[in-house]
């Protein structure tokens, strides 16, 4: 995704010059350069003095194994200057004031490497490269009012929505991300169990969802994560990557490699649960063993002969 999301960020900019192309007395390039720099460089809303922080420390960051850095950077603003024999104009930065040594520099988090890449042009070095996977209750779901009822209460801490959810996966992990895996079952639910949709659920259901619901939705999650996952690998080109020595190609190259990788480890693990379901406790399963039912009827229990008593015996002495 990040390709296409460059090439559209420089389509606005260019759009944005040629639209103040008659008072701007930078050319092309400079403005790119400069818009580049601000957009990769610049923390909102540090504080109530400071509205806007221009930091080049940030790209240190990339060394750091944390999501935020303590930096003494400084607001600034930019300007144009005179430069060379014949005093062309150009981009100049011009700090304003200092920002206090204790100021807390944070980005937005969590964040796909794609979105790093894409702002502030590099990756962290000690992380793996993720990849972000979106799923969504489709709106033409008879239950979508339940599931974003649902959503919406369990969300707390989270960004849990009916709409679109993204959700962060890596080469590295052991299993697909329960979050991950317990939203796909709340999109995929549907009768014979979608009576777990019901309001006297609505306290448990987020709970229900963390474990296999039933092998038919489960089948249906997994087969959802899946097609998701390899529709985005082929969405990458074949040919082999070759860059030259740069920095800013060495990490697209990066970032291609990773999140392919990512990718295909989410897809063997979704193709070795498919081949696991049958061996699952689902539901149904769990709630009788809470109960102390999923095992043989004594005949202490039985309170009559009557034929349905009979067939209650047999049904649990075939099922366990």
């Amino acid at each position: 995704d990040a390709l296409p999301r460059l090439r559209a960020l420089r389509d606005q900019v260019e759009e944005e010059f040629r639209n103040r192309r008659d008072w701007i007395p930078w050319s092309l390039d400079e403005f790119i350069w400069a818009r580049a720099l601000v957009r990769a460089r610049a923390v909102w809303d540090v504080s109530k003095d400071i509205p806007c922080l221009l930091a080049p420390m940030i790209s240190q960051m990339k060394r750091s194994q944390a999501d935020s850095f303590e930096s003494c950077a400084g607001a600034a603003q930019v300007g144009i200057t005179a430069v060379g024999f014949f005093r062309e104009p150009s981009v100049r930065l011009v700090s304003r004031s200092a920002c206090p040594p204790e100021t807390d520099l944070v980005l937005p988090g969590p964040r796909a490497s794609c979105d790093l890449f894409v702002q502030q042009g590099f990756l962290m070095e000690y992380d793996d490269v993720n990849v972000g996977l979106s799923f969504a209750v489709s709106s033409m779901d008879p239950f979508f009012d339940d599931k974003e009822d649902i959503l919406e209460n369990y969300s707390s801490g989270s960004d849990l929505s009916a709409e679109e959810t993204l959700f962060l996966v890596n080469s590295s992990g052991e299993g697909i991300p329960f979050d991950l895996m317990a939203y796909v079952r709340l999109v995929c639910l549907c009768p014979p169990d979608a009576f777990l949709l019901e309001p006297v659920f609505r306290g448990e259901i987020w709970d229900f969802m963390q474990l296999p619901v039933s092998r038919e939705n489960e089948e249906m999650a997994l087969n959802e994560i899946l097609a998701v996952a390899e529709l985005r690998v082929e969405s990458y080109p074949s040919e082999e990557l070759s860059y030259e020595h740069n920095e800013a190609l060495e990490g697209a190259r990066r970032l291609i490699e990773g999140e392919k990788a990512a990718l295909k480890k989410i897809i063997q693990m979704c193709e070795l649960e498919l081949q696991l379901l049958d061996g699952k406790e689902y539901y149904q399963e769990r709630r009788l063993r809470e109960l102390d039912l999923l095992r043989p009827i004594e005949a202490c229990e039985v309170t009559g002969d009557s034929e349905a008593s009979v067939r209650a015996r047999k049904a649990f002495d075939d099922y366990s």
